[in-house]
């Protein structure tokens, strides 16, 4: 049974407190159906399963959970629960495409992998100084000196130099390197905050406009210097942002490398961050939403359509997100 907006208003309102006498049928129809959804894993299905039983088939003599704190904090719970499911329906597959001066804006009504063909990974050599991957694209790419880059979706990496001193890009965007090591030819990544060094090394960086900027260090080391010259060292499992001009070591978070997996995912992010990064990934722009300080965690799988995610979102934000004339509206 598909995860049907009348399944996510039933589960809603049993956490609200507010169930209606229907709502457990409809429920208990998703729920058996689990078992025949052959495009779930065993293990996932059982995951989601349990995951209803714990949440949903409570006791009823539970306190009600108020509608302004289900909206602050339940809401969470129902992201990352319902989300959960639509990226547990089907597992991603990675698609690579060449880089090419012309591309096809993704349809709105398309998922991200059915407007992406696979093709071979592109070889970027001494003539390609810079490259762009336009919204709803991912790319993945291997410098010359056989650095692996995957870009994420409106990301531009350029000024590529490399000579017989150091390596050197910068960065727009998003990226995950996987640096080849050359101890003698250091690689260096400017971003708008802060300057990266290695010498052989995998981590993601996320340095997006009027966004934090994001390092999450997989393996190997880094150095990372910001416009006020000060430097840390990271060493694997730690993250670094620079944020309104501070430089902060904090512990990496698996949810900043999942965009490689083409999976979308947001953790404690607002909903006006959470609507940037479906601009990106949809090939659509955003009005200002009004200012709210509500915070989401959850995933999507980029299989679901456009409009699935602004219903999802307009669950759980108790606000109207529409799309009209190709632009996001919060109303």
């Amino acid at each position: 049974m598909k995860l049907t907006e009348r399944v996510i208003r039933a589960i809603k309102r049993v956490f609200e407190g507010q169930a209606l006498p229907e709502d457990k049928n409809t429920i208990d129809q998703w729920y058996t159906n689990l078992d025949s959804d052959t495009t779930t894993v065993d293990e996932d299905r059982q995951k989601v399963k349990q995951r209803i039983f714990e949440k949903v088939y409570q006791p009823q003599a539970q306190p009600r959970i108020s509608y302004f704190k289900y909206s602050v904090a339940a809401a969470i719970l129902i992201v990352s629960f319902v989300t959960g499911y639509l990226y547990l329906q089907e597992k991603p597959t990675t698609d690579i495409v060449t880089v090419a001066p012309e591309w096809t804006a993704i349809d709105k009504d398309m998922p991200l992998h059915q407007a992406v063909n696979p093709a071979d990974v592109q070889i970027v050599n001494a003539q390609i100084k810079s490259v762009k991957t336009p919204k709803a694209k991912l790319y993945q790419l291997v410098l010359e000196d056989g650095t692996q880059v995957w870009l994420n979706a409106g990301s531009v990496l350029e000024k590529i130099t490399f000579d017989g001193k150091q390596r050197y890009v910068h960065l727009n965007g998003e990226a995950y390197f996987e640096v080849s090591k050359d101890p003698n030819r250091p690689f260096v990544i400017h971003t708008a905050q802060q300057t990266v060094t290695v010498l052989g090394t995998k981590f993601n960086l996320k340095s997006y406009a009027n966004q934090k900027e994001v390092l999450s260090l997989v393996e190997g080391s880094v150095r990372i210097t910001d416009k006020q010259h000060q430097s840390i060292v990271l060493t694997p499992g730690e993250a670094a942002e620079v944020e309104k001009g501070k430089l902060i070591k904090s512990n990496l978070h698996e949810n900043n490398l999942l965009w490689r997996e083409q999976i979308f995912a947001f953790e404690n992010e607002s909903l006006p961050e959470i609507l940037d990064k479906v601009s990106r990934w949809y090939n659509v722009s955003v009005a200002p939403p009004p200012a709210s300080t509500h915070r989401y965690s959850g995933k999507i799988h980029p299989k679901a359509m456009l409009d699935e995610v602004l219903n999802m979102l307009s669950l759980v934000s108790q606000q109207k997100v529409v799309l009209e004339n190709n632009q996001i509206l919060v109303k």
